[in-house]
């Protein structure tokens, strides 16, 4: 079940200074430079807002004052016990590859 493998702290692969963090009561973190960032809510269904693919799963990311939202594909994570989180932003098509450091 992704909710529960998508819990923990991921590193950028691009950027490993940049993590994310993702707690069991749905409530999400990052960070940059070991510095706490932003607080938001995430939700992972099989829709987000207007976007929907067969077969797919979405994390949806919404801040802490619920006005401004973003989705992501997710295209996998923890698959085999690789320890690897993929999310494509679905406004830019840009691909984003974490690392699990915890």
């Amino acid at each position: 079940m992704p909710k529960k493998e998508i819990i923990g702290t991921w590193a950028s692969q691009s950027n490993p200074e940049y993590t994310l963090e993702f707690l069991q009561n749905g409530i999400g973190k990052d960070y940059y430079a070991n510095k706490e960032g932003k607080n938001y809510h995430y939700t992972i269904a099989t829709q987000c807002d207007e976007y929907s693919t067969y077969r797919s799963l979405f994390v949806k990311i919404t801040d802490d004052q619920g006005e401004s939202s973003r989705c992501y594909e997710l295209k996998g994570v923890n698959e085999r016990n690789d320890g690897t989180l993929v999310l494509v932003d679905m406004e830019n098509n840009e691909e984003y590859v974490y690392t699990k450091i915890q």
